[in-house]
């Protein structure tokens, strides 16, 4: 006999499969051998105004990326023209 789910880890799987899913169709993530998403590396930036930004999460990043963004978690955006 299987052990019954309480509704909270049912609520936690359903939430998991939805963010795998949506992780998944951004191409944010691959799934696993598993099932579940494995997530690429990536940055989170916070707008700290108009053209100022925070690094506010790095997953995968390499040592040296990691490093600078410690040092200064500062970016300003920087409006780049592009032609055809």
């Amino acid at each position: 006999m299987k052990p019954k789910l309480t509704p909270e880890q049912i609520e936690a799987a359903v939430d998991r499969a939805i963010t795998s899913s949506a992780l998944g169709a951004a191409g944010l993530a691959e799934p696993s051998e598993a099932g579940a998403a494995v997530a690429k590396p990536g940055t989170l930036f916070l707008s700290e105004g108009e053209d100022k930004y925070c690094t506010a999460a790095l997953y995968g990043a390499p040592p040296a990326f990691e490093e600078a963004r410690r040092r200064d978690p500062f970016l300003k955006a920087a409006l780049v023209e592009l032609s055809e």
